[in-house]
């Protein structure tokens, strides 16, 4: 490990726990390099005083009720924004499994130019919506 990856390590350790074998490897480091010892011990110095400094906030009580409105909210609007997808895979599939059962083609034929006619109108779709999403709608 070379010093700009020890000092790359250590900022991360601030944030978060570094796997164990990364976190010998940098104590390995540290025992042999004197510059990177000294600036893990800056480091840890300014985290302190910037704890001390500045005591968590308290989050109202009042705010997590808000969160989870707007966590159930978030979920109904990405289930009704892929709904059409769901739609679409689901009525081409009911199609092709009942075209590959009830027509007199061999059923492997048909279940190939359904899975392909599907994958095609869904990319057409993805297309369009793709492009729609540019144009600017009226506020109404």
């Amino acid at each position: 490990m070379n010093c700009a990856q020890a000092e790359e390590y250590l900022l991360d350790a601030i944030d978060e726990r570094l796997p164990a074998d990364l976190r010998r490897a940098v104590d390995s480091h540290l025992s042999s390099c004197g510059a990177c010892a000294t600036f893990a011990a800056q480091l840890h110095a300014v985290d302190t005083q910037l704890s001390a400094a500045l005591p968590p906030g308290v989050a109202p009580a009042s705010m997590a009720a808000g969160v989870r409105r707007q966590q159930r909210a978030d979920r109904r609007t990405a289930l009704a924004d892929s709904l059409p997808d769901v739609i679409h895979l689901a009525g081409c599939g009911i199609a092709t499994v009942l075209s590959a059962a009830l027509l007199p083609i061999d059923p492997q034929v048909t279940l190939a130019a359904g899975v392909a006619v599907t994958g095609f109108t869904y990319a057409v779709m993805a297309v369009v919506r793709s492009s729609l999403e540019g144009v600017d709608q009226p506020d109404w």
